[in-house]
């Protein structure tokens, strides 16, 4: 079975990453000729070695090859991160001038923390199938009602995207059980005698893509609240043990697409949303093999 598996694999892979580049740019207008060949060089080479997509569809096409299926999300993502950039300290008497150390009488320096942007591009994440939540009458001919993944953030990354306006104001606050402790007794303590939490410091969200109808609120400075009803695709997040909704915005995906993929390797007779993989596909033969080696 783990033969089997990893020769169609291998074949797999062949089909995307063969000697040609996995990205070919195809010109639209006359001027755009010229640029071709910059942009397929940067292209494949951001493909490579930012977006890492041969690494990613290595364990994408590998998943879905074992279990039958296998779901994958792409998002646009920004890292952040910082640079350390030396410059010489100048005299505050002639500023064009640098000060010297009295001792060696080399030039003083000091270090400066710049805000750099890492990467700013897309991301193919592949996350597990138990993490992936459908409705029971999903059929893979047609998009589903609606689709959700577990996610699992921490207290800082939640915290952080309360200040930064990406969450309604005030839900960190809201959830409950930040760094509380499971037991006063027998609290673990810091070298000043301290009691040092021991709750969660990450918990378990909800991703929900889907349509939705609900009230939007135009005015509260009226004595008479103005409804209106609006139904669209929405995305939401939400915190489970808590129910507490952290957003809730449209879908302003090109066409209301959704991110979410499912790669399936043999899809279902009947219809419904999942696939065969290698290892149910070769549970009889396997099954042979073990009594025959059994017996021998």
């Amino acid at each position: 079975s783990t033969v089997s598996l990893e020769v169609i694999h291998a074949n797999i892979m062949n089909v995307f990453f063969t000697p040609a580049n996995i990205l070919r740019i195809i010109p639209t207008e006359q001027n755009d000729i010229p640029k071709v060949k910059k942009l397929d060089i940067f292209g494949n080479w951001s493909m490579k070695n930012e977006m890492k997509i041969e690494d990613k569809c290595d364990r994408l096409f590998h998943s879905s090859a074992k279990n039958g299926e296998c779901p994958y999300i792409v998002y646009w993502s920004k890292e952040y991160g910082v640079e350390l950039k030396i410059e010489p300290l100048m005299n505050p008497a002639n500023p064009e001038e640098p000060l010297l150390d009295k001792d060696t009488g080399e030039v003083l320096t000091q270090e400066r923390e710049i805000s750099k942007i890492l990467y700013n591009g897309p991301v193919l994440e592949v996350f597990s199938r138990k993490d992936y939540i459908l409705p029971e009458n999903a059929m893979s001919d047609k998009l589903p009602d609606w689709e959700m993944r577990r996610i699992r953030m921490s207290a800082d990354k939640v915290n952080r995207g309360d200040l930064e306006g990406r969450y309604y104001n005030g839900v960190f606050d809201e959830i409950s059980g930040w760094g509380e402790k499971f037991d006063n007794n027998n609290a673990t303590k810091d070298k000043d005698g301290k009691e040092v939490p021991l709750g969660e410091t990450e918990k378990i969200f909800v991703e929900f893509y889907g349509r939705l109808r609900v009230n939007t609120l135009k005015s509260s400075n009226s004595e008479v609240d103005d409804y209106t009803e609006l139904e669209d695709e929405f995305i939401a997040v939400v915190e489970v043990k808590s129910d507490t909704l952290l957003s809730l915005k449209k879908n302003r995906f090109p066409l209301k697409m959704r991110p979410i993929g499912l790669d399936v390797l043999i899809p279902d007779d009947e219809g419904r949303v999942g696939g065969m993989g290698v290892m149910e596909r070769m549970y009889s033969t396997q099954q042979s093999y073990d009594i025959l080696q059994n017996q021998y």
